[in-house]
């Protein structure tokens, strides 16, 4: 499986996003049900490529557990 970084800041900045979250004692994992509904919107879109989103590179089956994360084009918002 290929990682495919279009920039390390990116990275840096949804790590930083998911600890901001926990610092701020926030919700950060979701329920199964929004996580499988956030999957299945993925699993149907253009970008979706191997496992891992095309637009922001990150891998699907992570990003749609975290609550601090939302899709590039709006298919699945922050709760």
């Amino acid at each position: 499986m290929i990682i495919k970084w279009t920039s390390p800041f990116k990275a840096i900045k949804a790590l930083w996003r998911i600890i901001w979250a926990n610092l701020k004692n926030d919700k950060v994992i979701l329920d199964n049900e929004t996580i499988n509904r956030r999957i299945g919107a993925c699993e149907t879109c253009f970008y979706y490529e191997n496992e891992q989103c095309v637009l922001c590179t990150c891998y699907v089956d992570v990003k749609a557990i975290l609550a601090t994360e939302d899709c590039p084009i709006g298919r699945w918002p922050k709760p």
